[in-house]
This record gives structure tokens, C-alpha cells and sequence, in this order.
């Protein structure tokens, strides 16, 4: 459960906001090293050697949906 307003977080609540906040660093400094390097989503995933399903897999890493491994 998230934090209500008026409340003290428990350590769910600190852990999820924490997952959160790491997801969003990831997927920011996916999305700015794409950038930074002027490659598109499918030129990124063929430089790290990604099958034709990448630009599927960096657009995921990027918007949050899920996390590189």
C-alpha cells in the first residue's frame, strides 16, 4: 500500500517508493545515453546486440515497463 496522506510510511511503503525511484533513474539514463549517442530505439538495441524484438525491449526499458537484467 502507498502512503496516505497524515501517515507514517511502513517499510513497504519505503521499499515501494524506493523501487520506484530506481526504476525511474533506470529508465532515464537508458533513454538519455540513447540520446546522448543520436541513435534511435532500434539502432540502440543493434549496437547491444539485440535481436529484432529490441527497439521493443529499449522502448520498455525506457517508458518503465521493465528493467534491463
Amino acid at each position: 500500500m502507498l502512503l496516505s496522506p497524515g501517515l507514517k510510511p511502513d517499510k513497504s511503503d519505503i521499499l515501494t517508493m524506493q523501487a520506484i525511484y530506481r526504476n525511474d533513474v533506470v529508465s532515464e539514463y537508458i533513454r538519455e545515453t540513447r540520446r546522448r549517442l543520436c541513435l534511435g530505439r532500434t539502432e540502440f538495441a543493434n549496437l547491444l546486440g539485440m535481436n529484432s524484438s529490441g527497439e521493443r525491449t529499449v522502448r520498455g526499458w525506457e517508458t518503465g515497463e521493465h528493467n534491463p537484467s
